[in-house]
This record gives C-alpha cells, sequence and structure tokens, in this order.
C-alpha cells in the first residue's frame, strides 16, 4: 500500500525538506504542496491523500481553519498539525482543530514517522 501525503507550509524551505525525505521512504508518495490553507483544502480536495501535514501559520488561510474544513469535507484524511515554538498546540488540544496528531518545530524525522504510523493505525490503514 501506498501512503499518499500532501505538505502544507508557507515556507518553501520547510516543504522542500519534508518532501525530500518522504520521497526516499518506501511506500510514500506526496501528492503535493501547498503554501497556504486554502491551496491545501482544494488540494486535498483534488487529491484525496491519506495524510496531511499542516503548518499552523500560514498566509490566506490558517492550519487550524484548514484542518477543520478538511475534517468536514474529507474525513478520511488524516491531519498531522506542524506547530512552531510558543503555538499551544498539544495532544489533548490537536482534535478540537480537526487534527489526529500534532509535532513541535523543529522534530526528529522519526516524530514524523511515529505520527503517520499512529495516524494511519486510528484510521484503519
Amino acid at each position: 500500500m501506498t501512503i499518499r501525503v500532501a505538505i502544507a507550509d508557507d515556507h518553501s524551505l520547510v516543504r522542500q525538506g519534508l518532501r525530500r525525505y518522504l520521497d526516499m521512504a518506501d511506500g510514500i508518495e506526496v501528492v503535493g504542496e501547498a503554501s497556504n490553507g486554502q491551496e491545501l483544502v482544494d488540494l486535498v480536495g483534488d487529491e484525496q491523500p491519506d495524510i496531511a501535514l499542516v503548518d499552523i501559520r500560514m498566509p490566506e488561510m490558517d492550519g487550524l481553519e484548514a484542518a477543520r474544513k478538511i475534517r468536514e469535507s474529507h474525513p478520511k484524511t488524516g491531519v498531522i498539525m506542524l506547530t512552531g515554538i510558543g503555538e499551544h498546540l498539544n495532544e489533548m488540544t490537536s482534535p478540537l482543530y480537526g487534527a489526529d496528531a500534532h509535532l513541535d518545530k523543529p522534530f526528529e524525522l522519526q516524530a514524523l514517522d511515529a505520527a503517520v504510523t499512529r495516524v494511519l493505525g486510528a484510521r484503519g490503514f
């Protein structure tokens, strides 16, 4: 099975780094990148990924609003929020915003692997 992933972050360097890492992983296909929340919502609608990696702070529509819209329109897509220093989101509050998990930046790549595995397992993959 191939895990389909969408990446959303307003910093191109972060998107590129995540994409390079995920492209090297077996069984993962990056279906697209978005630089803001609206682009992500559109991308998820078009591509139906299994997982969306979502930065909280993005222009036009932040990651919290994008996660809420994804959860409403595409409930099969798992959402992993990427939070920066000082952004208060944790395992207790993540579900309130439509997220299945969160990672605090900077994070180790093994933490990303664990979050993807946990979210897919919770969604029955």
